[in-house]
């Protein structure tokens, strides 16, 4: 919702899971919130926690990708930059600030000795799921958490949500019901549907180009588009620069119009012959079956299969069922045939995935 230029996530929050009264409510536990820049997503969620810990006594995480990011005080410049600097209109993070001492370090933040924000890395995932204690944390929130061109994303070689799901195992202890009402809530910039995160869960069975918001399998997505920031943009000299731009264009779509900047060239459904199926791509955990089509080959993210043999270019992921190839062989062939225009995949998803698979040879 935006009122005043100001965006508040409150239909969001509605559908993520909370303890009311020692009842369960709600239907997701994850929340994506993408938007234009400048539309005040990150100022809204900020808001959100405050009013959580001001109200229900719940303390959030903030995640950041590694360590060093942790250790440089990526947590208090996050909320003093992003948040507390911040006057709304209905003076939340104002009345807060009067009312609190807001004492920071680098791993936890507190308010009148209370703690209100952690913050943990997703690299050092197993040391937190060995020592961490969160005292009522209720949210775990990755801000910026998909950067242009992040089809994987891998922290220190394992996929990053595997790394988030184990700090959210460990975060979700210690109070009623915390398995079922510690929810992950991911903030980004409008790009491509072809991210790590949408790809990782499958979002985009789901969510179309034209979404605005919807709530299916337990996970919550909404498309905030904020005139003001948007109208802002365009009526300022480089924005009129922008448009004039053949890329600066597509950026301004992307960045300001919440359009997704789909390629679906070469995407092309159809139905499966798994007696077709020659080989099998692994990368990131997963497996694109490679079938052989009318001159060409079609390329689609299955389950792995025992009906041919799996070949992988990455050196994580190799072991004694898969051949490792790490110049030559699968990727250089099909490369050829994608760059000729005899290759069609299944999905936009699977395009994605290949050409990350092509891009680590």
């Amino acid at each position: 919702m935006i009122r005043n230029g100001y965006y508040y996530p409150v239909e969001m929050y509605r559908d993520l899971k909370r303890n009311e009264n020692g009842k369960v409510v709600g239907r997701a536990q994850i929340g994506i919130s993408f938007g234009n820049r400048t539309a005040g997503k990150t100022v809204g969620h900020g808001i959100q926690m405050i009013k959580n810990f001001t109200e229900r006594g719940e303390s959030f995480m903030l995640l950041s990708r590694t360590d060093k990011q942790l250790r440089a005080g990526y947590l208090e410049n996050w909320l003093r930059n992003k948040i507390l600097n911040v006057r709304d209109d209905d003076g939340v993070i104002e009345e807060f600030l009067s009312l609190h001492d807001i004492k920071f370090s680098n791993n936890i933040v507190t308010a009148n000795d209370a703690p209100f924000a952690y913050c943990e890395a997703i690299s050092m995932s197993t040391s937190v799921k060995d020592m961490g204690a969160y005292m009522n944390c209720t949210h775990i929130i990755m801000d910026e958490c998909v950067q242009t061109g992040e089809r994987v994303l891998f922290v220190n070689r394992k996929p990053a949500m595997q790394r988030i799901f184990e700090i959210m195992q460990t975060v979700a202890r210690g109070r009623e019901y915390a398995v079922d009402t510690t929810n992950l809530v991911f903030i980004a910039n409008v790009s491509d549907r072809d991210n790590w995160l949408f790809n990782d869960l499958g979002i985009n069975s789901f969510v179309r180009r034209d979404t605005k918001y919807t709530c299916q399998k337990g996970i919550v997505v909404e498309i905030v588009m904020n005139e003001n920031a948007k109208n802002e943009i365009e009526q300022s000299t480089i924005g009129k620069i922008m448009m004039e731009s053949a890329s600066g264009k597509a950026y301004y779509e992307a960045a300001q119009e919440n359009k997704f900047q789909d390629n679906e060239a070469f995407v092309a459904k159809i139905g499966l012959d798994f007696r077709k199926l020659i080989v099998q791509l692994a990368i990131a955990g997963r497996y694109l079956g490679v079938f052989v089509a009318e001159e060409s080959f079609h390329i689609a993210l299955i389950e792995k299969s025992e009906k041919s043999p799996v070949v992988t270019c990455e050196v994580a992921m190799h072991n004694e069922e898969m051949r490792l190839e790490l110049f030559g062989g699968w990727a250089d062939i099909l490369s050829k045939h994608y760059e000729s225009g005899t290759c069609t995949f299944q999905t936009l998803e699977a395009k994605g995935m290949f050409l990350e698979y092509i891009k680590y040879r």
